[in-house]
């Protein structure tokens, strides 16, 4: 199975919002583009992997879209990566933007007086999928299950946009906490997902128990081909 891209991932969810948006009209958002360049402190060109754009036309959030098998995709509060994102959102004058490694995802106020931009974190998405593989994003039940948080994320955000809901800043040590969290539980689900890999193969009765439970008891579909079941067992893992 080849392995997508990050601009191929990108434009999957350009397509998603762009579906979702005519879907729901009510939503507080006209359209969304791709790679939408933004001058940084009037003078560095900068392209953003999405921008989301309000009724009136107005940038609101800035999406930075990153893969978890890759160096700066490690975690949705990665400081570049963040600070990057904070620099065109705050260029472009949007009130919120967005990083997120597939996995997991954080919603960002761009200006919280006397906060520095990694501090201004209001909603951390920790476990929206459990991917080890840019591969994995093909799957069927991967791709269904982010669509779906896609489609969840817009509703909740549109409603912080309209001011039904509030969206008050995560106290300071629990933005740190799961700043740690954030990296530390691709190491630990790798870590259960390989012993679990080692066994399934070794274990006829076990790789039954675990098939069943899968099925009967979570709803998942199973999937024993090279490309699906690391994926499977590392979602297992997560639980």
């Amino acid at each position: 199975m080849p392995q997508i891209n990050e601009r191929q991932w990108q434009g999957r969810v350009l397509q998603w919002i762009g579906e979702l948006l005519k879907k729901y009209p009510d939503l507080p958002f006209s359209k969304v583009d791709q790679e939408f360049e933004v001058l940084v402190n009037g003078k560095k060109r900068q392209f953003n992997d999405l921008t989301l754009f309000d009724k009136q036309g107005k940038p609101i959030c800035v999406f930075e879209i990153k893969l978890p098998d890759k160096s700066d995709g490690r975690s949705p509060r990665y400081l570049p990566v963040v600070t990057k994102t904070y620099n065109s959102a705050d260029s472009l004058g949007a009130e919120y933007f967005v990083t997120w490694n597939v996995n997991s995802a954080v919603l960002w106020k761009t200006h919280i007086p006397n906060r520095a931009p990694h501090e201004r974190s209001l909603i951390q998405y920790p476990s929206i999928a459990a991917i080890r593989s840019s591969e994995a994003l093909d799957l069927p039940d991967v791709g269904v299950s982010l669509r779906k948080w896609v489609e969840d994320f817009l509703q909740v955000f549109g409603r912080i946009v309209m001011g039904v809901v509030l969206a008050p800043p995560q106290p300071l040590d629990e933005g740190f906490m799961q700043a740690i969290q954030s990296y530390l539980d691709p190491l630990l689900v790798g870590s259960v997902a390989a012993e679990l890999l080692k066994r399934y193969k070794t274990d006829r009765a076990f790789a039954k128990g675990l098939r069943q439970w899968a099925v009967q008891d979570q709803g998942w579909t199973w999937d024993d081909s090279p490309q699906a079941l690391p994926e499977s067992l590392s979602r297992t893992a997560r639980l």
